[in-house]
């Protein structure tokens, strides 16, 4: 029975912070987004004119600064809980 009650409480934990790093993955994208938008408005504003490919342009700066921004999200976020594996699965061994 105490089992069960471990690899329920593993699981739900799992789950949490999963659900939390989707939470901070969007909202990081949200930010981007509307960052890349101002950064690609001032740098028209300064040249004086719209640039003929703006979604291109657009796409490559926000892929750039997601690419940086994730990866160190990434680094930082703190390891899965112990006694679950990558899969998904909660380990039973010690």
């Amino acid at each position: 029975m105490r089992l069960l009650e471990v690899e329920y409480l593993l699981s739900v934990q799992m789950i949490l912070e999963e659900a939390m790093q989707s939470v901070i993955f969007v909202l990081v994208g949200v930010v981007l987004y509307l960052l890349t938008a101002r950064i690609l408005e001032a740098l028209e504003r300064q040249r004086g004119a719209r640039f003929q490919h703006r979604s291109v342009i657009f796409f490559v700066l926000i892929l750039m600064f997601s690419l940086i921004t994730f990866q160190i999200i990434e680094r930082y976020m703190p390891p899965p809980a112990a006694g679950v594996d990558g899969s998904g699965a909660v380990s039973t061994t010690q």
